[in-house]
């Protein structure tokens, strides 16, 4: 009997000790990283927007349920979910402590160059909780999308007869269409002057390496594939002007040859390369000149002469103006017959000669 009480006694006192102890509470809390991201367009479609777990006691696996939120302000339209953007998958399975989990979506309009829209965490199952930073906005927009402007041009302007003018300025006008950008203004050459009313065009990309990485980059091709203007040369004959880059030992880079600009920050785009498209890349270097050379109509041969001078940009960068900012201006003449003034790349000699502008048809991105 005295055993029996012992025993009955212990029981009760262990079953006492257990009903004291708590069961630890579930405190598990899903969040966004930030309650803004951007991203760039061209790194896409899908994308990844980073979740943090955070809490002593989390019960895995955590299923975190996502929608769309609308915009509460009248000046700010989201693009709509699953006609412009998409889910991967509305629903985020984390297993483990061990993962690295983030919600995935997708642009799905490619007549789109720029995203906004905002999402959300709705629930969060097993015991846990929608954190603090419950939405978040996201940003998708191109590359190129900041390069459009009016960009002034300082540098050391070389005539045609020979002058050099230190402190010349002009102004460049950078346009854009999806990935193709151009730009208009090099050594005065615009919609306006000397008829010319196709820009140098290129080629948009993401900057992959060096000091630029992660920014635009823009690939202008030299010579006949960039012609911006026909001209009829009297005692010469048809010659396609085109660009180029001159050393100070008359070497002229055009033909097969691509200018290589980036955007150094949102303000500033540099020369930094010449390039053939393939594995010779070489630095734009301080001392080279842009300008235009002339290519027989007929035989598509440099010509021997360049046109407009040359022009050496300070530190091989333009800088965009502030919005507003009109920028300075480069004027010639507009009639359809006109003096211009060529020189021999091999001699530097200076010709005089007459000029009639010539139009035919070439695609153009000119807005």
């Amino acid at each position: 009997m005295q055993l029996f009480k012992s025993f009955f006694v212990a029981a009760t006192a262990i079953a006492l000790a257990v009903s004291c102890q708590k069961t630890p509470v579930v405190d598990a809390s899903v969040s966004f990283e930030s309650q803004n991201v951007s991203f760039i367009l061209e790194d896409g479609p899908e994308f990844s927007i980073p979740l943090t777990v955070t809490g002593s006691n989390i019960s895995y696996p955590l299923t975190v349920t996502l929608t769309d939120i609308a915009s509460t302000d009248d000046n700010i339209v989201y693009n709509e979910r699953d006609v412009d953007w998409k889910f991967t998958d509305s629903r985020v399975v984390i297993n483990s402590a061990d993962e690295i989990p983030v919600v995935k979506v997708t642009c799905i309009n490619p007549d789109l160059e720029q995203y906004r829209f905002k999402i959300g965490i709705e629930s969060v199952d097993n015991g846990g909780q929608v954190g603090a930073i419950n939405e978040t906005e996201i940003s998708i927009s191109t590359i190129l999308s900041g390069i459009d402007g009016l960009y002034s041009v300082k540098g050391t302007y070389y005539t045609s007869s020979g002058s050099e003018i230190p402190g010349y300025e002009e102004s460049w006008v950078f346009i854009r269409e999806g990935s193709t950008v151009g730009f208009t203004g090099l050594l005065g050459m615009d919609g306006t002057i000397d008829s010319s009313i196709w820009p140098i065009t290129g080629e948009g990309f993401v900057v992959s390496e060096g000091e630029n990485a992660g920014k635009a980059g823009m690939l202008f091709a030299l010579g006949l594939d960039n012609y911006i203007n026909i001209a009829d040369i009297s005692g010469m004959g048809m010659y396609y002007i085109a660009p180029a880059v001159i050393t100070t030992t008359n070497t002229v880079y055009s033909n097969g040859v691509s200018l290589v600009m980036e955007q150094t920050d949102d303000s500033h785009v540099k020369m930094t390369a010449l390039t053939d498209g393939g594995s010779i890349v070489q630095p734009f270097e301080d001392s080279y000149r842009l300008t235009y050379a002339l290519y027989d109509v007929e035989t598509e041969s440099l010509g021997g002469y360049i046109y407009g001078g040359a022009l050496k940009v300070d530190d091989n960068t333009v800088s965009k103006y502030d919005t507003g900012t009109s920028g300075a201006t480069t004027t010639a003449g507009t009639s359809d017959t006109r003096k211009i003034l060529l020189t021999n790349i091999r001699t530097g000699e200076s010709v005089v000669a007459e000029a009639r502008t010539v139009t035919v048809e070439k695609d153009s991105i000119r807005k």
